[in-house]
């Protein structure tokens, strides 16, 4: 979570995707496809990176604002 933006980003393994919500609504507010069983969600909350390891293929993807 960011909570300088009250963003939420939560993974979906079985969808190989992480989930961005917005925590004022509640609401799913996009889907960013990743690599290959992502398993954990890190972000920064100065840069609004968001950077999710993946398990299955040993990466780290990079999400940026």
């Amino acid at each position: 979570m960011n909570p300088k933006t009250n963003t939420v980003y939560v993974n979906s393994a079985n969808e190989n995707a992480v989930m961005v919500i917005d925590g004022r609504t509640n609401t799913v507010v996009a889907t960013v496809d990743v690599d290959s069983l992502p398993q954990g969600v890190a972000v920064n909350t100065r840069t609004n990176a968001v950077y999710v390891a993946n398990q299955d293929s040993n990466t780290v993807s990079v999400l940026t604002p």
